[in-house]
């Protein structure tokens, strides 16, 4: 038997060089492949749980823009997975906007959790992906957290390579080979200053 998946995704930030369809199928499996390791660990009487939630955060995004406008994906592995979601949310928005984990601050820095701060850890950042989960442990989770970051980074440039190779090296990560319009601006108006 294999666990329920579901997977919300709210934003592609590769959808010049891995199409919403890909993306789709990319984080599908990246997801299924988690509900495989945590039903084998449930089933071993290792997790206590075989259910997760994880929220993976846009690693592409600027660090001035807020965690609630980064939100890349949201994951559902097996029954009532919804009820960790917030949780899982809240490691990751933690993780990103002060740097550690909740449980890292309760000790030694209590002051930085603002009234309605969840108080556990469990995330994880690799490489810039930040990655929240709950439902099993804090250990459990950050480990799982741990793995999907890695994957996912993994699986981005293993596309992108594919991508490259059907398209050319080329300069820009876009259709168009072409200075995206933001830093043409830019440029624009320092020259004509």
């Amino acid at each position: 038997m294999s666990l329920d998946c579901q997977v919300f995704i709210l934003r592609n930030p590769y959808s010049e060089t891995i199409g919403d369809a890909a993306f789709r199928a990319l984080l599908e499996s990246i997801i299924r492949t988690r509900a495989a390791e945590i039903e084998e660990r449930f089933g071993a009487g290792e997790y206590e749980r075989n259910r997760m939630s994880f929220t993976i955060l846009d690693p592409t995004a600027p660090r001035e823009a807020i965690a609630d406008d980064i939100v890349m994906a949201v994951a559902l592995i097996g029954p009532e997975a919804d009820f960790f979601a917030p949780n899982a949310m809240a490691k990751a928005f933690c993780y990103r906007d002060s740097g550690l984990e909740a449980c890292a601050l309760i000790n030694g820095q209590n002051h930085r959790l603002a009234d309605g701060s969840f108080r556990f850890g469990g995330a994880a950042e690799v490489a810039g992906t930040i990655v929240g989960g709950s439902g099993q442990t804090e250990l459990q989770d950050r480990y799982q957290c741990t793995v999907l970051a890695a994957d996912f980074n993994y699986r981005i440039a293993m596309a992108r390579k594919q991508w490259e190779e059907a398209n050319g090296p080329g300069r820009w990560y876009a259709s168009e080979q072409v200075a995206a319009k933001r830093f043409k601006a830019i440029v624009d108006r320092a020259t004509t200053a």
